[in-house]
């Protein structure tokens, strides 16, 4: 096409005419500019494109992670609910005014190895979100509701954790306890941890009764169960209705698309 307007120009500066060559001159000129911009746009189509495609495997292994996450959160819920349970049945015990006579030690020893025998945490896979802030990649994501949610990610999974030190800071200061003030021996021995371990089992059988008139250890079990209910009934059904929000949103995301 270029080489036709060429030709034609020739012929009108041989002819001597002026304005059909300025004319035809000002139309080779429109013609490259117009060339110019459909391969620019053909370029922009093409990196729309990649972005696109981009962004779905993005949210494909972003929803493989909520997924993941999801589990996570309802397994340390269920540890979290038997660790609550020993707490309470212990306090309960404590305050029954039973002979300690009466009191079984392998009951005692189930419940006090239950306050410490879980870590209460959820171990959450961010590696396709870390991947994805670090390229600054969040900003490609279309859908705005996923983007908001994603971008606030850090904040809500650091808030978690800090409901879950709480916790763990009580159950520290619970073993602490018992490493100076109890029979950690005659525990393993009551619920099978020292077979388990491949230890005989202590010929002069302790006791952990005395543990029941225990004000500190009473008092520090209570201060556990208080962050406990509230990561049990607030933290973790909130976080678990994010994951579901985010992972919804992503397959209608992938649906539409």
């Amino acid at each position: 096409m270029i080489n036709f307007y060429r030709k034609i120009r020739k012929k009108m500066a041989d002819e001597n005419k002026p304005m059909k060559y300025m004319r035809y001159a000002i139309g080779e000129i429109l013609l490259v500019v117009i060339g110019i911009l459909i391969a620019l746009q053909i370029n922009t189509w093409n990196e729309n494109a990649k972005t696109h495609r981009n962004q779905q495997n993005n949210l494909q292994l972003i929803k493989v992670e909520m997924t993941n996450n999801l589990k996570a959160v309802n397994e340390v819920k269920t540890e979290l609910t038997k660790t609550m349970a020993s707490c309470r049945d212990l306090i309960n015990l404590i305050n029954a005014h039973k002979n300690l006579k009466n009191v079984e030690e392998r009951e005692l020893s189930s419940l006090i190895s239950g306050l410490v025998r879980d870590d209460i945490q959820v171990f959450l896979e961010n590696g396709a979100m870390n991947q994805l802030i670090a390229s600054d990649g969040l900003k490609n994501i279309e859908n705005d509701s996923i983007r908001t949610i994603l971008a606030s990610w850090d904040s809500k999974t650091s808030y978690v954790g800090l409901q879950e030190q709480h916790i763990a800071n009580y159950q520290n200061r619970i073993q602490k306890h018992l490493n100076t003030n109890g029979n950690m021996k005659t525990i393993f021995d009551e619920i099978g941890f020292s077979q388990r371990m491949e230890l005989e089992k202590s010929l002069s059988k302790g006791s952990n009764k005395h543990l029941l008139k225990d004000k500190e250890l009473e008092n520090t079990i209570l201060l556990l169960i208080a962050p406990g209910i509230v990561l049990q009934e607030i933290v973790y059904p909130d976080f678990e209705n994010e994951i579901r929000s985010v992972i919804n949103l992503i397959d209608q995301e992938l649906e539409i698309n």
